[in-house]
């Protein structure tokens, strides 16, 4: 117990700030650092990347702006020169299809995202130049416009040989970025917006991301950097200290991973759906332990990715809020959406339910919220899942694409009532007991809820929605 209390007191302790002011301090940091992300990793080359690039920006205040686009566009080039993403095998599935093969796949990919990357200069340009127009006024929408405009062309059967080859190559570039140039193009109206230096190092930054931007965009970069070798070197401890929990959460994932899924026998929502198809389901206890299981490792991973995501960030000298804060202490809907997916419920937020919240139904406060509600957890949740997986095109076409998706949809409508329900009963005055047994009850409540929706909400395209819906109502025992 003394040991936790002295370790989560490091961020505090002045002769250890002191000694991250020195060289022999930061040495012994950066060594620490690298040992642990490479637990997870299994790569002590890419930790020792990730890590040096961290490093050498947080120790070079005076030209950070340059220093974060170079270190951010080398390491985008450097994946699609050696296939360390998914650009490359996208492009590579369709030039296969147009029976394309005297150019490498990654040239391709190379090529269309610098193309990209002018013009998302070019867009933060005109942006700034015209703030009247409908790209600055409405770019979220114009964004989606473009993406499935982009989808249509690549797949609608308008493109064929090389045309089509570069038109798919530049969709999913764009749908890998798009939620970060969102970003870019909301600063350009801010009055101490950063300049195109940082916007552009801002897409994909150097400390990781997903198709989520982990640290949102220039707004939050401003006012999180580091202002002094005492703030960096606290916040590169809180860093450090990020990291050991998320090797502890990656610790616990495999131990759980190994009893649930080894020892259990657990299996995934999507092979027991399919068993109660074939007519050989499991029981229904066993059925309720496989939803549990894949909720809890969903949040399990999720706050271990996102906790080496901001680790990284912090040790660059940016404090960045955590990803994730104890999910298991959510009391109501709202407070589960914030804790578990925070940077996702920021852009949901950003992007979908102000814009909703400050446009319509003014003369109706709890229309207005459930509605901007819903365009955030329901439409926002929707659009963002179905661009990440843009890649599915390809091969399934766009009438199945669409098709497929529609049991993650029913789980956007179904998240995103139940999160606005919330929020009315929390204007209205109804707030959860605070007693032990109020808060069992909320836990088993929102946890028991969002365990249920993983029947629909697991992101695979295996099993229809009516499908799904049959097996939900064997799992209660109801003929269908």
């Amino acid at each position: 117990m003394y040991l936790l209390e002295q370790f989560s007191s490091l961020d505090k302790n002045e002769k250890i700030i002191a000694g991250l002011q020195g060289w022999r301090g930061r040495a012994l940091l950066f060594v620490l650092a690298v040992l642990l992300f490479s637990i997870e990793s299994a790569d002590i080359v890419k930790a020792l990347l990730l890590l040096g690039l961290a490093f050498t920006f947080a120790y070079m205040p005076r030209h950070q702006n340059l220093t974060l686009l170079v270190f951010t566009q080398s390491l985008g080039i450097y994946r699609i020169a050696s296939s360390s993403n998914y650009f490359n095998s996208d492009v590579a599935k369709v030039m296969a299809q147009e029976h394309i093969q005297d150019v490498p796949a990654w040239e391709i990919s190379l090529f269309i995202y610098g193309v990209f990357v002018l013009l998302a200069w070019l867009a933060l340009v005109y942006v700034r130049r015209h703030p009247q127009s409908m790209a600055a006024r409405r770019p979220v929408w114009v964004l989606m416009s473009l993406a499935f405009a982009l989808l249509l062309a690549s797949c609608g059967g308008l493109l064929h040989g090389m045309a089509r080859v570069l038109t798919w190559s530049m969709l999913v570039t764009y749908c890998a970025y798009v939620w970060f140039l969102a970003f870019a193009l909301l600063d350009q109206s801010a009055k101490a917006r950063s300049s195109d230096a940082v916007q552009l190092g801002m897409l994909h930054p150097f400390w990781g991301s997903t198709t989520l931007p982990y640290g949102k965009g220039a707004a939050l970069l401003r006012k999180a950097r580091a202002s002094s070798t005492q703030a960096l070197a606290v916040t590169q401890i809180k860093g450090f200290k990020l990291l050991v929990w998320a090797i502890c959460l990656y610790g616990l994932d495999t131990v759980l991973s190994y009893v649930f899924e080894t020892v259990l026998q657990v299996r995934s929502v999507e092979s027991e759906i399919s068993a109660f198809l074939a007519h050989h389901p499991s029981s229904r206890p066993w059925l309720a332990l496989s939803l549990v299981w894949s909720q809890l490792d969903f949040a399990l991973w999720f706050g271990l990715w996102g906790h080496m995501v901001i680790a990284t960030a912090r040790f660059a000298g940016i404090r960045l809020p955590r990803s994730s804060w104890r999910p298991l202490e959510s009391r109501t809907m709202v407070d589960y959406f914030n804790r578990i997916l925070y940077y996702f419920k920021e852009l949901m937020v950003d992007l979908f339910f102000t814009p909703s919240f400050l446009r319509y139904f003014k003369k109706h406060p709890r229309v207005r919220m459930f509605f901007a509600t819903f365009m955030a957890a329901g439409v926002g949740n929707m659009v963002y899942h179905f661009l990440r997986d843009i890649d599915l095109a390809a091969d399934m076409g766009l009438v199945e694409l669409f098709t497929s998706f529609s049991s993650y949809a029913f789980y956007c409508v179904v998240l995103a009532c139940a999160i606005g329900i919330s929020q009315l009963r929390m204007s209205a005055g109804h707030r959860p007991s605070s007693t032990v047994a109020g808060r069992i009850q909320a836990f088993v409540l929102i946890w028991g809820f969002v365990s249920l929706l993983q029947i629909f909400g697991d992101e695979t395209r295996s099993h229809s929605l009516a499908e799904r819906m049959q097996f939900l109502f064997y799992l209660f025992g109801l003929p269908l």
